[in-house]
Parts: structure tokens; sequence; C-alpha cells
């Protein structure tokens, strides 16, 4: 009854073991592979970013070395020609103080809009103005940077192709210290729990900026519920049987049977030789040899009690007994 308990107890605890293996090592597998793929993901982003501020820089930096400042049909005629060698740069434009005079796209402004203050400055020298308001005719949001007189817009279409809403995590693209934000994508980070939030952040090797990715689906979480009940009896499963095989193993180990077996092979039993004396003549008329076996477990086991066992399992052909 003892041992039925403890192999019970056995039973029980490699279930829990098991299940608490198999929970972590699907959680921490599956966490790794959240954040190779978060990471793989802002690489991506970073290099297409890369290019939009590059090509956003190169033609800011291409007009003003083409000393185009006035507003006048042959100047814009050039900035068009400029504007057309960047995909990424949806207008380039020319500024006076805080009031833009004209774009490539539409032309002389008959009413100049003041700019509003810029967000920043790069350590270039840089402008950023992050989606400023009715410059326009139109409701157009984008973000723009000068660089001296020049501004330039980037193209809300490609930035839109770039900037996807993802389904397993949300993403930021923000200044390196974190005061200003590019983009911001599906779900608020800020309201995120640090402590059930998978958080990764690659910064740009060129310019002041990094994505940072939050995915508050960790690990296992990421699941659905029914996929990790069956995970888990999976694992209560597979941690039973284990233990039971172990506790099976050692229950046998225990076994008179199995000892004796392993006795035999080692050649463990011996024999004793005692002198048969005479009832009446008190003399010793012949001796007498008995085996005996010791176990480390049971002791000073009797013949009566082996010997049969030997008999059953047919064992005389590994020792005479």
């Amino acid at each position: 009854m003892l041992k039925s308990v403890a192999g019970n107890q056995r039973i029980y605890l490699g279930c829990f073991i098991s299940l608490l293996l198999f929970l972590l090592v699907g959680h921490f597998s599956t966490l790794a592979l959240q954040k190779n793929k978060q990471l793989a993901f802002s690489k991506n982003l970073l290099i297409k970013s890369d290019e939009v501020t590059l090509q956003l820089a190169t033609s800011l930096r291409a007009v003003n070395q083409a000393a185009l400042i006035e507003c006048n049909k042959p100047t814009i005629d050039k900035i068009r020609i400029i504007a057309s060698y960047y995909p990424y740069v949806d207008d380039i434009g020319i500024a006076e103080g805080d009031k833009l005079l004209c774009t490539a796209n539409w032309g002389i402004l008959e009413k100049q809009s003041q700019l509003p203050r810029h967000d920043f400055i790069t350590a270039s020298g840089f402008e950023v103005y992050l989606k400023p308001r009715d410059l326009f005719p139109s409701q157009l949001i984008r973000n723009m940077t000068r660089l001296g007189n020049v501004v330039a817009f980037s193209s809300r279409l490609r930035a839109e192709q770039i900037y996807k809403d993802t389904a397993d995590f949300s993403y930021e693209l923000v200044t390196k210290n974190g005061e200003h934000k590019f983009i911001s994508l599906a779900g608020s980070p800020a309201a995120s729990n640090h402590f059930s939030t998978l958080s990764t952040r690659l910064c740009s090797d060129t310019f002041d900026y990094c994505i940072v990715t939050y995915n508050d689906s960790v690990g296992i979480l990421a699941y659905h519920p029914l996929l990790i009940a069956l995970y888990c009896v999976i694992a209560l499963c597979f941690g039973g049987l284990i233990a039971f095989s172990v506790t099976s193993y050692q229950e046998e180990k225990r076994s008179l049977e199995f000892r004796l077996i392993r006795a035999i092979k080692r050649e463990e039993l011996y024999l004793e030789y005692q002198p048969v004396v005479h009832a009446v003549q008190h003399h010793i008329v012949g001796v007498e040899a008995l085996l005996r076996w010791k176990d480390e477990l049971y002791g000073q086991v009797s013949p009566e009690l082996f010997i049969p066992i030997a008999t059953k399992l047919a064992l005389y052909h590994v020792q005479d007994l």
C-alpha cells in the first residue's frame, strides 16, 4: 500500500514537472521566435526608412546646391525635375523665413502659408516638422524636412506602403532620445505592461531614429487558449507516462525476481558447508553444501524462498543451483 502511494506521488510529481518543463520550453522558444521576428521586421523597416531619409536629404541638398531660391517658372521646373529622381519625395518647395512660397506640385502659392515651429533639428542641421497642417488648399498631411530655404515633403502613399499595420505586434519610429515620434502603428505601447510585453529596439547607424516594437502576447500567450490547453494535456500525458515507466522500473528493481537474476549474473550466490552428524553415533558422517544469498536490500534470503523462484524462472542455465 505504501509503495502504491509513493508510486502515485511520483507519477503526480512527474506530471507536474513535465507540465512545468513543457510550458517553460514552449514559452521561451516562442519568445525567441517572436523576438527574432520583431528584430527582422525592424531591420527591414530601418532599411526602407533610411532610403526615405536619404532621398529627402539628397533632394534638399541638390536644390540648395543649384541655388534655386526664387519662385518663378524656370526654378519650379528645375525643382520638379529634381523631385522626379526621388520616388519617396512627394514635393519640394522654397520657403523664406516662416513663409512657404512655392512648391513643385502647387507652383507659386497665392496664399503664402505660415510654417509652424520645427519639432526638432537633426545633428546635420535638418529641421524636421512632424505633420504640419494648413500649408496647402488640400488637407493632405505629410512630414516635412527643411534645409536652408528649401523644404521637402515625404510621400504619404509611399509611407503607407512601407509603414503597415502588423497583426502580431505594434511598433514606433522614434528619435533615438525617444522625445519625438514619426510613426506609431497597431496599438498603444504606452499602455502595455512591461512585465508582459516583449519589446525590441533597433536604431539606424546613419540617422537619428530607431524602430521600437511591442508585443503584448508574449510566449505561449500568443497561442489560442484551446491550443494551450491541448499543449498542457500532451505535457501531462507525457510526464505521466515517463513517471509511470520510471516508477515501474524502480518497483521492478526492488522485486525479488529482478534482484535474484542480477545476483546470479554477478555470481553473488555462494555455498556454505556444514558437517552432517550421525544422530546416534554423534560423529561426522559427511558434509552438506547449502546455497546462500545475501541481498543488499532484503538481507539474508532463505533458500526455500529464492530456489523456487529460480526454478520458476528457469535460471539453472545461468548457475547450477
